[in-house]
C-alpha cells in the first residue's frame, strides 16, 4: 500500500478475482456442481476452473490501515499474533516493513502447509514467539531490542531473553527444505520443473521478508522484481485455492446436522 501500512495482512483480507471473461465459466461450473437433492449446511466450495486469464489480487479491509506520515506514533500493537513482526512485539516503531513480515509468514504457510510461528493464545506469552524467532532466525538485533518499550519485560539487562530457548532449532532455510521436500505430513503441489535452483530462489525470496531487522527487509517494489515471483506466482495461487477448498470441505463435514 502506497503511503500507508495495512497492519492486518492475513488470508481473509486477500481476495483473488479472475477477469470478467473467466467469471462466467467459474459461475457455470459452480452451479453445475450443486446437488438440488442435497441439504448441506455451511459454505459450498467453488470448483477449480482452469483458466489462462490473468487473476486480480486485492488487499482489502483497510479500516486498520495507518498513514506512514504518522509513523512517530506507531508503537501500539497490530497484526495477528502468529504474523506479528518483531518490532511490533517489542513495542518499537513500526512501518510498511511490518506488512512485509506478515506477507512473508503467509507465503511460507501457503507453501509448506504449516505456520512458521505457533502462538498459544491461551497462554498469551509473547516470549513464546520471541523464542521461536531466536531458534529459527538467530539473535535479535540489539538496537531494535533497545528501542522496544516492552522489551524490558522479556529481556535481561545483558539483552538476553529471560526465558531462553532450551534447544537449537532448524534455520528458516532448513525448515523450508524439510517441509517442502522431506516431511510426510503434507505434500505441497510442487510444479514438475521444481528443482534445486527454484528451491534456492524461493528460500532467498522469503528470507528477504522474514528478516528480524525491519530496515533490512525488502520493500514491496523490491519483491516485485524478484525472479522467483515471476516464475512461481501461478504455483502460489494454486496452493491458496487448494487450501481454501480443503478448509471449506472440512467446514461442511463438521457442520451440525439439520435433522
Amino acid at each position: 500500500m502506497k503511503g500507508a501500512v495495512h497492519t492486518d495482512v492475513h488470508p481473509h483480507n486477500i481476495l483473488i478475482q479472475p477477469k470478467e471473461s473467466a467469471e462466467t465459466a467459474i459461475v457455470e461450473a459452480f452451479l453445475k456442481g450443486l446437488d438440488p437433492a442435497a441439504d448441506n449446511v455451511g459454505p459450498v466450495p467453488f470448483p477449480k476452473v482452469e483458466t489462462k486469464e490473468r487473476l486480480f489480487v486485492a488487499l482489502t479491509d483497510l479500516e486498520s490501515a495507518h498513514l506512514i506520515t504518522n509513523s512517530d506514533k506507531h508503537h501500539f500493537m497490530i497484526q495477528p499474533h502468529h504474523l506479528r513482526a518483531l518490532e511490533v512485539i517489542l513495542g518499537a516503531q513500526w512501518g510498511p516493513a511490518a506488512d512485509i513480515w506478515s506477507l512473508g509468514c503467509l507465503i511460507y504457510e501457503w507453501a509448506t502447509g504449516g505456520l512458521l510461528f505457533k502462538y498459544d493464545a491461551a497462554k498469551g506469552d509473547p516470549q513464546e514467539i520471541l523464542g521461536q524467532m531466536v531458534r529459527i532466525l538467530g539473535d535479535l538485533p540489539p538496537d531494535l531490542v533497545a528501542k522496544g518499550r516492552l522489551a524490558k519485560s522479556w529481556f535481561s539487562t545483558d539483552g538476553a531473553l529471560k526465558s531462553s530457548p532450551k534447544d537449537i532449532g532448524l534455520s528458516l532455510e532448513a525448515m523450508t527444505v524439510f517441509n517442502l521436500l522431506e516431511t510426510t505430513d503434507y505434500e505441497p503441489p510442487l510444479p514438475d520443473d521444481f528443482d534445486d535452483h527454484e528451491l534456492a530462489s524461493f528460500i532467498h525470496f522469503i528470507c528477504q521478508m522474514i528478516c528480524l531487522d525491519p530496515q533490512e527487509r525488502w520493500s514491496g517494489m523490491d519483491l516485485v522484481g524478484h525472479p522467483w515471483l515471476h516464475s512461481a506466482l501461478g504455483w502460489i495461487i494454486e496452493v491458496m485455492e487448494r487450501k481454501e477448498a480443503e478448509r471449506s470441505a472440512e467446514r461442511v463435514i463438521n457442520a451440525p446436522s439439520s435433522d
